[in-house]
């Protein structure tokens, strides 16, 4: 079957595959500098493409601005903590002409010093083989350009647009969970040119979307190349801040920080923790006529005094008491936690004198089904307590699942078995599927039944399979991605009440090698998941 990988789509100017001869003086990777955003769930062309291939799951690639590379914009190689397999990032469709030497070259940063390993490869069909390769190029956190050359001394290989006879340019990120930056990515003949100058201010502290501890902060950045000044902008309104208005502007400066929640300064009472900050460098060069360059906006947010952010989420229903474990976000500056459980509502608003803890996480011990449960975090520094919110959630029913038809042949050829699934998540691998009786190649299953809404909320449902999926809620198809595929992620959208139930519909096939089926949704206040078995 297809390779494990997710298609991560560039849309971008058109750039024909490279001919024969002189044109190889054209660079061979598309959206080298990343101008133009990566889109996934959009049908793949050759010319639109960089891949992921993961043997561990990728938060994913996305193209970002403020990692100070070439230009405004660079791709990020998100890893997940502690994912240490083969994780690779590539392009194909490209080609090397024999007795052509190639400038190999780009630009990249890491949040902390790692190795990468870089690679031309080919492939057809399952038989790889390696034209050239860089190993350990150590990237550190300060931003480098890496440049190599390569001679293709044996037959002209790739160019052909057949996805098993090209060759691909890979970063490879094994052994290593840090992620990584990359800009100005080059193949072609003679060096690249020069990466493009960075205007704007980038490099924000506190970074973009940091949890920030304190209660006055030294906002600091770094210039764009021609900057001679800077105008500061900073609320906690984020539309103040993105239209410049009056009440976010905090005047031009000369250097590279502001201070902001201390006397004589914005916000000269102290900043207000439970509160998200937004802040603009705009960059000012009056003898530029392009001057000034709006720059992006950044926030960093004060965490509340109180315990916040409950796991389950407030209201949640189905949870599983099994091996259940509170958790939650604590206040500002807090060490000690006092937590209150119970089954009524006004004993738990109302508990006082609990004895403290110096973690955030609470065993309630055994839990009974189909029933609500009540607690709250009272926390602080000792000398200062602050009450915490009444949060709940609702434990699972009893029964449930959904009905999972199975069929011989990859569009429902002939019927072999049906039974109840509790969870649509299979991961049958190479050599497994759903029953002897129906193999593990070259077959299909329909899963049908209900599913119950916890909150009215827009809720995303998210298909993973390998290969194909359709899913219909209340109707409304949300996913049709009936092609062969690796183990790939879908999502879809509608708008759903609390306590109403709504038909769902699933359908997967599976051609051969690796089979995989997952169903899980989200909502604003459901954190993602596989649709549980209560539901």
């Amino acid at each position: 079957m297809s390779r494990k990988m997710f298609c991560l789509i560039c849309l971008v100017s058109v750039l024909s595959m490279v001919p024969a001869g002189t044109s190889n003086a054209q660079n061979q990777i598309r959206n080298w500098e990343f101008d133009e955003p990566l889109v996934t769930d959009t049908p793949w062309d050759i010319n639109t493409h960089w891949w992921l291939w993961e043997s561990a799951n990728f938060d994913g690639l996305s193209v970002v601005q403020d990692a100070a590379l070439s230009g405004e914009n660079a791709m990020h190689v998100a890893i997940p903590d502690g994912a240490k397999g083969s994780m690779q990032v590539y392009q194909s469709f490209l080609k090397l002409e024999q007795g052509v030497t190639y400038t190999i070259s780009f630009m990249a940063r890491a949040d902390a010093p790692r190795t990468i390993d870089v690679i031309l490869t080919g492939r057809s069909g399952n038989n790889w083989q390696w034209f050239w390769s860089q190993r350990g190029v150590e990237l550190t956190t300060e931003p480098q350009t890496y440049t190599f050359e390569y001679t293709h001394t044996g037959p002209t290989v790739g160019g052909t647009g057949n996805f098993d006879d090209d060759i691909d340019w890979c970063f490879d990120h094994a052994s290593s969970d840090v992620d990584a930056y990359y800009d100005h990515i080059w193949l072609g003949v003679g060096p690249p040119p020069p990466p493009v100058a960075i205007e704007s201010a980038h490099d924000p502290s506190p970074a973009n979307g940091a949890i920030y501890t304190q209660t006055w902060a030294t906002l600091s950045w770094i210039s764009g190349d021609s900057a001679v000044s800077h105008d500061v902008y900073f609320s906690n309104n984020f539309n103040d801040v993105n239209d410049s208005t009056a009440d976010a502007f905090r005047g031009n400066v000369t250097d590279e920080f502001y201070i902001a929640g201390f006397f004589g300064f914005a916000y000269p009472d102290g900043l207000v923790p439970g509160t998200t900050y937004y802040w603009r460098i705009d960059e000012v060069n009056d003898a530029n006529p392009n001057s000034p360059w709006k720059g992006n906006v950044w926030s960093f947010t004060i965490p509340p005094v109180k315990a916040h952010e409950p796991v389950p989420s407030n209201g949640v229903k189905f949870v599983d008491p099994e091996d259940l474990t509170l958790s939650w976000k604590p206040g500002l500056n807090s060490r000690l936690h006092t937590v209150y459980f119970g089954d009524d509502y006004d004993t738990v608003a109302n508990a006082a004198g609990g004895a403290s803890q110096g973690v955030t996480t609470f065993n309630p011990g055994p839990l009974e089904l189909e029933k609500t449960y009540y607690w709250r975090v009272d926390e602080g520094e000792g000398q200062s307590m602050y009450k915490g919110d009444v949060w709940s959630f609702t434990t699972a029913k009893v029964g449930g699942g959904i009905r999972g038809d199975y069929y011989k042949g990859m569009n429902f050829d002939t019927f072999v078995l049906s039974r109840v699934d509790p969870l649509i998540d299979f991961s049958w691998g190479d050599a497994g599927g759903p029953d002897p009786a129906v193999g593990n190649d070259t077959f299909s299953a329909r899963w049908t039944g209900e599913v119950e809404a916890a909150f009215t909320e827009t809720y995303t449902f998210y298909t993973v399979t390998d290969e194909g999926a359709r899913l219909w809620v209340n109707g409304q198809q949300l996913i049709d991605e009936w092609v062969n595929q690796g183990a790939t992620e879908h999502s879809g959208t509608i708008d759903l009440v609390a306590g109403n139930t709504y038909s769902l519909v699933m359908e997967y096939f599976e051609n051969v090698g690796g089979a995989t089926a997952q169903l899980l949704w989200s909502s604003p206040s459901t954190p993602k998941g596989l649709v549980p078995q209560a539901a």
